[in-house]
């Protein structure tokens, strides 16, 4: 349903306020607005017009809209929306989510996952980067959420201004331009627009999270906690949070070895053990998140095995052996540890054909063939069954682990499938000359330092 906007003692945004909130738009050639209909990111497309107005270097500028599927007013919801951009000079792309009623579990993250993924696809295919309507309020919302979570500093420190989040092959570049901005105040710049705006019941229910904390939010403003100051100390963290990751950095830079190719790492012992138990723990959940499945792990689970990790080391348990959590592999291995992906949580097959040569497989390696000629499959090197892995002259060679390699991380690799047997394994460089396409292109895709941003319990990776 629509509602107009309600009267308000707060008044819309000015016109100098705009250009300076949305003045790092300009920064891109071209930005996509993620517009739902309501007020903040309708505002949101208000704000954007005045800078198109205001400013002659604006970026081109691009509304989308996500049809989740969930309730029968979504299709005029989105309808409305386009409409509405239209109106004011933009584009409008609907984007629409498939099969996400199928669960009611867990629904409105689900929900955000899927309208993520649609997002990032399209912003990383057309060049764009993607600005989003959040508010102080959902910063305030954030903190108390994660504040329940007993979560870190990555945690409490909330959602930046401007970022980069990890799509496939590259980065979509995330603008916040609005957090500032308390809702009352876009509610406002709606009114005075002349436009309406959606309504979604689901921000009323309180069986999710984010709307009993919203609640709570009144309730901490009369005990003095306003939504502002949370802000305060969330930017505050932030600032203790890029330091954090500038000495991370200089540690990596300093002893940690990244093999691209494979896609591994390698810290010694006593390097690791040198470590404060905060950059540790930091450390930990970089590298589990850089060679596992890209979701990370939760804060605990890392600190739990921090803590194993040390008690081996300071014991000098250091013999053959390891430990697994969120899709790695970590190992001792001659007073080294060892970071790698594990093989036994590997379940993607990457079907690649003439018509359709790239792809990316397991979300680590970029994988393109030139001339192919069949339909061939990436797996796992692990994953192949055993008489696919040898019995042709040649495989002796193709498959043959190099002594500096463990056993773990070699069969981690992807491996080239063609009638029932491997023809390459193109992470090592390694190609039979029975295959149906001339060469093979591989590439380890994930950034291996983390930028001064970077955080890892924030949900930062749209492929999930």
């Amino acid at each position: 349903m629509t509602a107009d906007a309600s009267n308000t003692s707060l008044a819309p945004l000015t016109d100098e306020e705009i250009l300076s909130l949305l003045s790092p738009f300009c920064a891109h050639e071209h930005v996509a607005l993620a517009v739902s209909g309501g007020p903040d990111s309708t505002a949101l497309m208000i704000a954007a017009r005045r800078l198109a107005d205001l400013r002659a270097d604006a970026p081109r500028m691009t509304v989308l809209t996500v049809d989740h599927g969930l309730r029968p007013e979504a299709a005029e919801e989105v309808a409305l929306v386009q409409r509405q951009a239209q109106a004011l000079g933009f584009s409008c792309t609907i984007l629409r989510v498939q099969g996400l009623g199928a669960q009611a579990s867990r629904i409105q993250e689900r929900a955000r996952r899927a309208r993520y993924r649609l997002l990032g696809q399209w912003c990383f295919e057309h060049g764009a980067a993607l600005a989003t309507a959040h508010a102080l309020e959902d910063q305030a919302e954030t903190f108390l959420m994660r504040l329940a979570r007993g979560s870190g500093i990555d945690g409490l420190s909330g959602m930046a201004a401007e970022g980069a989040v990890p799509f496939l092959e590259g980065f979509v570049p995330l603008l916040r331009p609005l957090l500032s901005v308390r809702r009352a105040r876009l509610a406002a710049t709606v009114k005075a627009a002349g436009l309406s705006w959606v309504e979604d019941p689901s921000n009323r229910d309180v069986r999710f999270e984010r709307v009993r904390m919203r609640a709570l939010l009144p309730q901490l403003e009369k005990a003095g906690l306003s939504a502002e100051a949370i802000a305060r100390s969330m930017r505050r963290l932030q600032m203790v949070r890029y330091s954090m990751n500038r000495c991370l950095k200089e540690v990596m830079a300093g002893r940690f070895i990244h093999h691209a190719d494979l896609g591994w790492g390698l810290l010694p012992c006593e390097a690791f053990h040198a470590l404060d138990e905060a950059l540790r723990v930091r450390f930990l959940a970089f590298v589990i998140r850089l060679y596992g499945h890209g979701q990370g792990a939760s804060l605990a689970d890392i600190e739990r095995l921090g803590h194993g990790l040390q008690q081996r080391i300071e014991n000098a348990s250091l013999s053959a052996g390891g430990f697994t959590l969120g899709g790695a592999v970590v190992l001792l291995r001659r007073q080294n540890l060892i970071f790698g992906r594990e093989t036994g949580r590997i379940t993607d097959v990457l079907k690649l054909s003439p018509d359709m040569p790239h792809g990316v497989w397991d979300r680590r390696f970029d994988i393109t063939f030139a001339g192919l000629k069949a339909p061939v499959e990436v797996r796992a090197l692990g994953a192949v069954p055993l008489p696919e892995r040898a019995g042709e002259e040649g495989h002796e060679s193709l498959l043959k682990r190099p002594r500096a390699v463990p056993v773990e991380i070699w069969l981690s690799q992807p491996a080239v499938v063609w009638n029932a047997q491997i023809v390459a394994l193109p992470a090592a460089g390694r190609i039979l000359p029975q295959r149906p396409f001339e060469t093979v292109f591989c590439r380890f895709v994930r950034k291996a330092e983390p930028d001064a941003a970077w955080g890892h319990d924030r949900y930062e990776n749209w492929n999930d």
